[in-house]
């Protein structure tokens, strides 16, 4: 069974264990649990459950009416009562489960060295954005010490929101391990892209955690490869607007306005076609097109890794 076979039976097993509280965090199962066998190399590509569960954080804020529902914990009683929840959440994972599919190829293909370690289990951004730190480090204090014991050196992260939380751990427990953003890995390589002519025009929704956050203001030049012709907003870099995912669960409603409004903007400056570098900014702004049929019908969300698999 391969890799990605095991997480979709993870996956299938999360959903079968959802109790009342609708739990499929993960922040209770062992590390043991958490950590599927994985092909450790000096070189790694890092995954974590948080991208799977973008698929979760889609279907709970579709059901945010049209007048606004604030209150998480309803929203969450809905997807609880829902009877079709395991087979809503199975079709929506499958969109984040095919981007660790395409990262996966672009990164061996990159670099054939490359190991993968999938860690099952949600690392708990959010606590650490509430301010609850301590709670945050405390949770992954067992992956901080897997990490420092695997013999990893090198580890290549897809998402911002995981390389922002490694990273936070990495100088909590003074990890000796370089983190390479997925994207610069892909910049290093350009002369390996399109061999076949496509092309994309594309205007991108920078990440604020990859420019501000994580201190890469001009990752988008990375994509400078032959094939991809990027727009970018006069907000950009440092000055980039937020999607709105921070909010989600704090606000659900005032998420999805900001990502409605985000999009128009985008598509206001650079066309329809939206390019999306992170999974987290891909669900919400989903659920905003989702709900806003109208305004937003006619934008075309492309997330890099279709892009880079085709292009490949």
């Amino acid at each position: 069974m391969n890799v990605l076979n095991k997480i979709n039976t993870m996956v299938n097993k999360f959903v079968d264990n959802i109790d009342k509280n609708g739990n499929i965090f993960g922040l209770d199962i062992t590390l043991d649990d958490a950590i599927l066998p994985n092909e450790f190399k000096k070189s790694c590509l890092f995954f974590s459950y948080d991208t799977i569960l973008c698929a979760w954080r889609e279907i709970l804020l579709s059901h945010v009416p049209r007048s606004g529902e604030k209150n998480i914990g309803s929203i969450l009683d809905k997807y609880v009562n829902d009877k079709n929840k395991k087979e809503k959440f199975i079709d929506h994972s499958d969109t984040y489960i095919r981007i660790i599919r395409n990262v996966n190829i672009i990164s061996k293909k990159l670099m054939p060295e490359i190991g993968f370690f999938y860690y099952n289990a949600s690392l708990g951004l959010e606590l650490y954005f509430l301010g609850l730190h301590e709670k945050f480090f405390e949770i992954n204090k067992g992956l901080a010490n897997k990490i420092s014991n695997s013999g990893i050196r090198k580890m290549v992260i897809y998402s911002p929101q995981e390389h922002l939380a490694i990273n936070l751990l990495k100088e909590k427990y003074n990890l000796d391990i370089e983190l390479v953003p997925f994207l610069e890995l892909v910049g290093r390589n350009v002369d390996k892209f399109n061999r076949r002519g496509k092309k994309y025009r594309v205007i991108p929704q920078e990440s604020c955690i990859m420019t501000r956050w994580l201190g890469f203001e001009d990752y988008i030049d990375w994509l400078k490869i032959d094939g991809i012709e990027i727009t970018r907003h006069p907000l950009k870099g440092k000055l980039t607007v937020c999607c709105g995912e921070h909010m989600w669960y704090i606000d659900p409603n005032i998420a999805i306005r900001n990502a409605t409004e985000r999009l128009k903007s985008l598509a206001h400056v650079g066309g329809m076609n939206v390019l999306v570098t992170c999974p987290n900014a891909l669900f919400l702004f989903k659920v905003a097109k989702e709900l806003n049929k109208d305004e937003l019908e006619k934008i075309r969300l492309t997330e890099i890794s279709e892009v880079l698999v085709n292009l490949l």
